[in-house]
């Protein structure tokens, strides 16, 4: 893969990661319908960038302990989902949230190997923790998102 498509691809999934993130720090704003949708566009499109990141090393520099402060945030966001959707479908998506979100703040972070630490964190997690938890609740999503017929 050549630096320019390699970019590209970082480029992509910085986008599609923020897009997700901005839904499950605003989703208690949305109708539980609009939630499902959302939700169930926006990790679809999220997964199939993070298929595309290219694979790598972290930076010899250690990665900033910066990106791991937030578990007030994200506790906080837990008991709004958990009141509002069912539990595990709240954690799980929580847990994505997290580490993609770790990633969002190590690339923005001021570290020199802020760019490789990133992309290496997204692809780490997403093949050993999120993207099960992405699999594991798209099915879940989709069966809520649709109407109940009545026959």
């Amino acid at each position: 893969m050549n630096i320019a498509r390699i970019d590209t691809a970082v480029e992509e999934f910085t986008l599609r990661a923020t897009f997700y993130c901005a839904l499950i720090e605003h989703a208690l704003e949305l109708s539980h319908e609009q939630f499902y949708h959302d939700a169930i566009s926006r990790l679809s499109w999220l997964s199939s960038a993070a298929l595309q990141l290219p694979d790598g090393v972290p930076c010899s520099e250690e990665m900033s302990d910066e990106a791991y402060h937030q578990p007030t945030q994200a506790q906080e966001m837990l008991r709004g989902l958990r009141a509002e959707l069912p539990w595990e479908l709240a954690d799980a998506l929580l847990d994505i949230y997290v580490d993609v979100k770790e990633g969002l703040l190590i690339l923005h972070g001021d570290s020199e190997c802020a760019y490789e630490n990133a992309v290496w964190h997204w692809k780490f997690t997403f093949e050993t923790h999120w993207g099960n938890h992405l699999y594991d609740v798209l099915p879940r999503l989709w069966q809520l998102a649709q109407p109940s017929y009545s026959l």
